[in-house]
């Protein structure tokens, strides 16, 4: 089990986080609109069940460019 992490910690992940979101964002644009269209279609449509599958892969795709 992983120890528990100090505030300061967390704070120094969370901003390691943001600035390497930041960085791929910028270097794949239109992957990171890809996504972001993905998700908003798959939060305001239900997914059926035989799209849930082509649809996760769909989205692993897209993370692992």
């Amino acid at each position: 089990m992983e120890k528990k992490l100090t505030p300061g910690e967390l704070n120094s992940r969370w901003e390691r986080v943001l600035a390497e979101t930041d960085r791929s964002v910028k270097n794949n644009p239109g992957i990171y609109r890809e996504l972001k269209s993905l998700a908003g279609d798959v939060a305001r449509n239900p997914l059926d069940i035989t799209d849930y599958l082509p649809t996760a892969k769909k989205f692993i795709r897209l993370l692992t460019i």
